[in-house]
């Protein structure tokens, strides 16, 4: 006697095949499409480690040099933190000495408008073209850079360019008797400066004794504030933050940030070693 097909025996239709191919491919499409999500998340992830890594070493950078500013120079003589508006962006220009400078003296009165500063013989080899030098006396300063150094018949130091003083009216003419003190400023000038290269990119530069190195490449932003003296007309009670500052403004702390795609840093500094603002 025949007997029919076995009903658990039964195969699977078309349909019901088509039906589980389909739900299998956008089972594996799904976990596909999530794996690639997170993959991606953690490469952004990484990504934003990296440049939250490169700002705090810029940040630690940038700390040290402010906590240094006015390290080893003569009291009340060049401002140890000097803002300024850069060329291509933000300029911050921070002045001290690793170690401390060779310092003589003037061998003959000589005014800002002299063409030679006098010092002694055995001085002048210790100077090269190049050196910035500050001069100062009793509160009143000039610095420039030297253009040539005499050391035979009348020695002495040539600025080269322009002298800048501790007033900014250029009409007035500072004497400087003898016995001034010469101070040799070399490699004391730090500037962070944000420049953009032809990519496009802006990067963080580092420049001093004419030798520049990135110190963070991306940088999106850098503002700065400084903590600027009270003005000397009596209305202001204190130091007060502004961003907006005059070229040649000395100034008594900063407020920075730093910021590179998603990640950004942001500190406020007041130098350890600062000298008290200058008098003009």
């Amino acid at each position: 006697m025949a007997r029919g097909p076995c009903p658990s025996c039964r195969g699977y239709t078309l349909i019901e095949l088509m039906i589980g191919m389909g739900l299998s491919v956008l089972i594996v499409g799904g976990m596909a499409l999530a794996l690639q999500a997170q993959e991606r998340a953690y490469q952004a992830q990484g990504a934003g480690r990296e440049e939250l890594q490169g700002l705090e070493s810029a940040a630690q950078e940038l700390q040290r040099d402010f906590q240094l500013a006015g390290a080893n120079l003569p009291s009340w003589t060049i401002p140890a933190l000097d803002p300024g508006p850069g060329k291509g962006g933000p300029l911050i220009t921070i002045r001290y000495l690793a170690e401390a400078p060779f310092v003589t003296k003037l061998t003959a009165t000589t005014s800002d408008e002299s063409k030679l500063f006098p010092i002694p013989p055995d001085a002048a080899g210790h100077f090269q073209r190049g050196d910035e030098v500050l001069v100062h006396h009793d509160g009143s300063w000039l610095a420039f850079r030297v253009g040539d150094v005499q050391a035979r018949i009348r020695p002495g130091l040539s600025p080269d360019g322009e002298i800048r003083r501790s007033v900014r009216d250029k009409s007035l003419r500072f004497l400087f008797p003898q016995g001034s003190e010469v101070v040799r400023l070399r490699d004391a000038e730090v500037q962070y400066l944000l420049v953009q290269r032809e990519s496009g990119d802006h990067v963080l530069l580092r420049r001093q004794g004419g030798k520049e190195r990135v110190v963070a490449a991306g940088v999106q932003d850098l503002r700065v504030e400084y903590l600027l003296p009270p003005p000397d007309d009596g209305k202001a009670a204190g130091p007060k933050w502004n961003a907006q500052v005059p070229e040649g403004t000395p100034a008594l702390g900063a407020r920075i940030r730093l910021a590179v795609g998603r990640a950004s840093v942001g500190f406020t500094v007041i130098p350890r070693n600062l000298l008290p603002p200058f008098h003009g």
